[in-house]
């Protein structure tokens, strides 16, 4: 470690060894997904200590983006989210490495991206397409970040190698077939309103109203995000990379995960009867 990393990082110590924050160091790190938790995580990151990215997003900041993602100031309305992000990470520390990539990636290309990864953080716009990442991250055996607020809720976990798939936590079976067709089933699934989760979540513990979350199944209307809630479990989610990473452990990892509501945050196993209920 140089002796800049050093200063940077020395208000760890006490917590993480010298052998620990050196992992953090030689990590690299796949961002698919530069907006509100996907810049905040990129972001704490790199401000902890992790030393390459990989970041992904092919859309560009605008207005509406102002009011939770870490990178969007009126700088960089206009900008494409992936460049600015790697230059906000490298105005933390140059000597930070970032490979920014700005156009939509291929099922093929995004599988690529997995394999490159030490670990990855699938925050694409598109669920159906951050599902996909999960089941790379599966295949390849690499730690996966999953965040999922909406409004005053959110589930965070860190679904370590052999842990389950993604889609169990959102009453989604694991489909069958090549990745084209795997994720032309799972488009089709959001598409269709068969996103059986989507009500309990939005409605009764995200708190949004019926009319928009009408609107939001219609497609008029983007989801409604809160600043505070993204960040917030999102550092709670990052929390646990770090740890699987320097120590090869997480405090929660799936099948437990952490449920955020309004007033309390609580840890929750996926086969409990009740939070099944709850959420499916």
């Amino acid at each position: 470690m140089s002796k800049h990393y050093q200063e940077r990082v020395s208000r760890h110590a006490g917590l993480l060894t010298r052998e620990e924050q050196k992992r953090l160091g030689q990590m690299t790190v796949a961002v698919i997904g530069c907006g509100g938790i996907g810049g905040i995580a990129a972001e704490e990151l790199a401000r902890s200590g992790v030393g390459a990215f990989i970041l992904n997003d092919f859309d560009r900041f605008e207005p509406s983006n102002l009011n939770r993602q870490v990178a969007a100031v009126t700088e960089t309305l206009g900008c494409a989210k992936a460049k600015a992000l790697s230059l906000r990470l490298k105005a933390i520390d140059p000597d930070i490495r970032t490979e920014a990539m700005q156009e939509r990636l291929t099922l093929e290309q995004a599988e690529q991206v997995v394999m490159n990864a030490d670990a990855v953080f699938p925050s694409a716009d598109e669920f159906a397409f951050s599902l996909m990442l999960f089941r790379f991250a599966r295949r390849h055996r690499k730690p996966a970040l999953l965040v999922v607020p909406a409004g005053y809720f959110a589930v965070v976990t860190l679904i370590a190698p052999g842990g389950p798939a993604a889609e169990k936590f959102f009453g989604i079976p694991e489909l069958k077939g090549s990745d084209e067709e795997v994720y032309g089933k799972l488009k089709g699934l959001f598409q269709s309103g068969v996103y059986g989760v989507a009500p309990g979540l939005y409605v009764r513990m995200g708190r949004w109203s019926k009319e928009f979350y009408g609107a939001f199944l219609d497609g008029e209307v983007p989801p409604s995000q809160l600043c505070p809630l993204v960040w917030g479990s999102t550092s709670m989610g990052v929390l646990q990379l770090m740890d699987y990473i320097a120590t090869g452990k997480a405090r929660v990892k799936a099948p437990c995960f952490f449920l955020f509501e309004t007033g309390r945050v609580a840890v929750r196993n996926l086969k409990s009867p009740l939070i099944r209920a709850a959420l499916f």
